[in-house]
């Protein structure tokens, strides 16, 4: 009886281990369809933390060199970055000075009061690495006048086989 114990016990640790080494991270990339705009969402890696909830998203511009992309970054824990499902959403705080000469879609960000980021993608229907969904990029000014940005939103799933 005891070597059964112990192929059980071996058989509990694989089974558990290859579902902790499935997937390291997920989010998606979604680039706009006709202008120069790039935005990452990534969810966190730590099921305490919940491996559904939002960690970071990054607006960028893949026309401008290295080192000059970023347009604005947004963390989870210090920038008001949250997610419903597949709806991203960051509240921007009123600032001034470095933001006011960075635009993003002729908006400058300095104006922006709101970017939420709309994937059609659902945990009741998954879809695999690199596959595409479409999504929406909308960004309300401090005034309320919105602006729509359609994109095509590639699944990253790092990790992945």
């Amino acid at each position: 009886m005891p070597k059964f114990q112990n192929l059980k016990h071996a058989l509990a640790v694989l089974v558990v281990g290859s579902f902790a080494q499935g997937v390291l991270a997920d989010g998606f990339v979604c680039d706009a369809t006709h202008e120069s705009l790039r935005i990452q969402v990534y969810n966190r890696t730590q099921a305490i933390e919940g491996t559904r909830n939002v960690a970071v998203m990054v607006l960028s511009d893949p026309s401008k060199p290295r080192g000059q992309r970023t347009l604005l970054r947004f963390d989870a824990d210090n920038d008001g970055l949250t997610n419903d499902g597949a709806r991203y959403t960051a509240t921007l705080l009123p600032r001034i000075s470095p933001l006011m000469d960075t635009q993003v879609q002729g908006i400058q960000l300095g104006q922006l009061h709101e970017v939420a980021l709309k994937i059609d993608f659902s945990y009741r229907y998954p879809v695999g690495n690199d596959d595409l969904v479409a999504g929406v990029l909308e960004l309300t000014q401090m005034n309320g006048d919105q602006l729509w940005v359609d994109l095509d939103c590639t699944r990253y799933l790092k990790g992945s086989k």
